[in-house]
């Protein structure tokens, strides 16, 4: 969550410096998110934290290293979570290759929602050690924080138009 205000905070200083409009600047910066995030993921794998519950020798089980680097079989929580970041970028990639015009900083404010949502769902297959307010994880309420202020704004997007709906 600390990314996302940090790359607020970078949206900002590009549009103040560039003298861009803040909607396209956001929407150029959107992969670099989602290449963070599955870069993180990633380390994740490999360091050996953010990792699944136990899965019990089931066959879609991974060895993953723990905290204190012993190998489980576990929920391959990281590798799905890189596998939906590139989902998630490639269809950014194929909307905003489209022949239709978008409106500007809807392919972020897609990619937000889309980050969001996957953070959130992964947060409930996590088995490693974290802080807990009110039975969830920190990172669960900072990631459905998001997701809601990403859904308001998409409703920005798609709200109808009211000539249409006079006739």
């Amino acid at each position: 969550m600390g990314a996302v205000w940090g790359g607020f905070l970078s949206c900002l200083i590009l549009m103040w410096s560039g003298r861009r409009s803040f909607l396209s600047v956001v929407d150029r910066l959107v992969y670099l998110a989602g290449s963070l995030t599955l870069a993180g993921w990633v380390n994740c794998w490999l360091s050996g934290c953010a990792y699944g519950p136990l899965a019990n020798d089931a066959w879609w089980g991974m060895p993953v290293r723990d905290e204190l680097g012993y190998y489980y079989s576990r929920f391959p929580t990281q590798m799905v979570g890189a596998i939906l970041i590139i989902l998630l970028l490639m269809a950014l990639e194929m909307l905003q290759k489209g022949k239709r015009r978008r409106a500007p900083g809807l392919i972020a404010v897609l990619g937000l929602a889309g980050l969001s949502f996957e953070l959130l769902s992964l947060s409930f297959l996590r088995a490693d050690p974290a802080f807990y307010f009110q039975h969830l994880r920190l990172e669960s309420w900072g990631s459905a924080g998001l997701l809601v202020v990403s859904m308001g704004l998409l409703g920005l997007y798609v709200k109808p138009n009211r000539a249409q709906n006079n006739r």
